[in-house]
């Protein structure tokens, strides 16, 4: 028995943009934090995803831009660590609260910008500024004064464009939201996948580091990426389980019902600077739980980029 299901998992704390204060009150105070990892290598905590600075000897690599707004708060932190000027943004994924600093420090900067070829596509699909202009399909490399600066494309997971950053040199890498110190996050509108998801793990526990930078949250290593790797693995085996007994029980969820949640959430999350609705689209996905997993529901169907997940029994 074949069964078309599509499953996936939402951090709400890291799915949930920065939204401006309501009522027209005084903006939040932009702070970002910083942490050194090893040598010339830091990352910057605050306003949306975590960012990787690379201090090389010509410049710096910035591995994603934060939250609509954050680019030149970004810059002035980085002016804090060194004197020398960004050279290269790197990408891991398309979402607004990693990238959407991406078109001011570009306009400010006049440098390129690194990103798979699907995160360029999915930049173009929704309409998002601060698109890469330099793609690449498997892996590529940016050299800097010596250093070598690897970009990984490892398979399907969060999105369909995920980047793992590695450094060789440090033994470190920086997964965007492909890992996270949280729930899992898929986002089937940009290509994610359940199914692909723990080979990709697989790949990345392959790599050589010992220090990694999630897409949000503390610093983790290689033992906590096998730990997410085994949770993963138990919440598909219990979806396959599910399937198997037909879905039965007053917890299994209506297909119908999750579709059109994941329908809604989805058309908000994508563009949520210009809407002011993250919040919205996360009420969208409450309610449907399974020992600790929240259930977004199947891909949206006529979407080019991705196939259908099927389990079978």
């Amino acid at each position: 028995l074949g069964a078309l299901v599509g499953v996936g998992v939402l951090s709400l704390a890291a799915a949930a943009y920065q939204q401006p204060p309501a009522g027209g009150g005084q903006p939040a105070q932009k702070v970002v934090t910083v942490e050194k990892l090893k040598d010339n290598l830091f990352v910057l905590k605050g306003g949306g995803g975590n960012t990787a600075v690379f201090v090389g000897a010509s410049g710096v690599t910035v591995v994603d831009t934060k939250n609509p707004g954050w680019g030149q708060t970004l810059l002035d932190k980085i002016k804090e660590l060194t004197p020398k000027p960004v050279t290269t943004i790197i990408n891991t994924h398309t979402h607004g609260d990693h990238v959407s600093g991406n078109a001011n420090m570009r306009m400010a900067l006049g440098i390129d910008i690194i990103g798979h070829r699907n995160i360029r596509a999915n930049f173009l699909r929704i309409r998002q500024p601060g698109e890469p202009n330099i793609t690449f399909s498997d892996q590529a490399a940016v050299h800097l004064g010596g250093v070598e600066v690897q970009l990984l494309w490892l398979g399907r997971g969060h999105t369909n464009g995920d980047t793992v950053t590695y450094f060789p040199d440090l033994r470190a890498v920086h997964t965007g939201d492909l890992i996270i110190d949280g729930m899992p996050v898929i986002d089937y509108p940009g290509g994610g996948s359940a199914l692909e998801f723990v080979s990709t793990i697989d790949k990345l526990l392959q790599v050589d580091f010992d220090t990694m930078i999630p897409g949000h949250g503390r610093i983790m290593n290689k033992d906590d990426v096998r730990a997410y790797r085994a949770r993963f693995q138990a919440m598909n085996d219990r979806m396959r389980d599910a399937i198997r007994r037909g879905g039965d029980g007053p917890r299994a969820p209506r297909r119908d019902r999750l579709h059109r949640r994941t329908r809604d959430a989805g058309r908000i999350l994508h563009r949520p600077a210009e809407r002011g609705q993250g919040p919205r689209a996360l009420r969208h996905l409450q309610g449907h739980r399974e020992s600790g997993w929240l259930l977004v529901g199947q891909p949206l169907h006529g979407q080019a980029d991705h196939r259908s997940e099927e389990h079978t029994s």
